[in-house]
């Protein structure tokens, strides 16, 4: 059987507030364009203490941009968008895109790490090195504790003994443990993951994927953009559709995996799970 097709030109947005008296992350009607690309459509959610929030979607939906609003490394066009109640994103008074002053982006990014599909760890430097250098320089972390900090993360992802290794002597899987590492030395109280295994050979994906988990079980906030779509029902606790920039569905996993109620949703999970199942050899679990 091929797969279902659908044409719905113009997804309606849907509101993915919680309704909690104090979210730490709020984004209300999110715009967002390059050039004449609407890329960001009306966005509203809340993000709450401790909650793992998974963002699935097409390739080209806006996840990864959203989570680069969230990270100050984006403007917005039109919206807000708020941590801890900090604003960290919202236009100018001219209407025109605004980027938040130096100290918001510093205070932002020592409350939200951001892991990438791309490791970017530095590669001059020791696995020792790159995690201690920012708690070191921006939290003026005293270098010993510094250290003390770092190796006890190592030791969290399984790799101590790599603590005097530089990145080219690590495998994908290792540099994506060290760089997780090296966001959560700055202690934040949110992370951001974008794609984070998408760079990964299939073997390597699951030893990072053990990561996530655990600190999904430690009550870490979490904002996930993956295609693993096992972990996303193991993890999440919502679940939020992104197609052509608009949240299209948002709820728990059981309910979006084995009822979701958007055709786009349904077109979506359809196509990757067969993939999935496709790549897994036919051992991945059913919806």
């Amino acid at each position: 059987m091929g797969e279902p097709q659908f044409r719905i030109d113009a997804p309606e947005s849907v509101d993915a507030r919680t309704g909690s008296p104090a979210p730490l992350i709020t984004v209300r009607d999110v715009w967002k364009r390059f050039g004449t690309l609407e890329v960001l459509r009306g966005l509203t959610l809340d993000v709450d203490p401790g909650e793992v929030v998974v963002v699935i979607g097409p390739s080209g939906s806006g996840k990864t941009t959203l989570l680069r609003i969230l990270n100050c490394l984006e403007t917005v066009n039109a919206g807000t968008v708020t941590i801890k109640g900090i604003p960290v994103a919202a236009p100018g008074a001219d209407g025109r895109p605004q980027r938040p002053n130096d100290r918001t982006i510093r205070t932002v990014r020592l409350e939200v790490g951001m892991v990438f599909q791309r490791f970017n760890l530095f590669p001059h430097l020791t696995v020792l090195e790159n995690i201690t250098m920012a708690p070191v320089h921006v939290r003026r972390l005293d270098p010993a504790t510094g250290r003390a900090r770092a190796t006890e993360l190592l030791q969290r992802m399984g790799l101590v003994e790599k603590a005097a290794a530089y990145p080219h002597q690590l495998s994908g899987g290792q540099q994506q443990r060290v760089a997780i590492a090296r966001a959560l030395a700055m202690q934040p109280e949110a992370m951001l993951f974008d794609e984070v295994t998408s760079a990964l050979d299939p073997e390597l994906v699951g030893e990072v994927l053990t990561v996530m988990r655990q600190l999904a079980e430690d009550g870490m906030t979490m904002v996930i953009v993956t295609h693993e779509m096992q972990f996303a029902r193991e993890v999440a606790d919502r679940v939020i559709v992104m197609d052509q920039g608009r949240i299209i569905e948002v709820g728990d996993p059981q309910t979006i995996f084995r009822a979701p109620t958007h055709p786009r949703t349904v077109e979506f999970l359809h196509r990757i799970l067969m993939e999935g199942r496709e790549a897994d050899g036919g051992r991945l679990a059913k919806p």
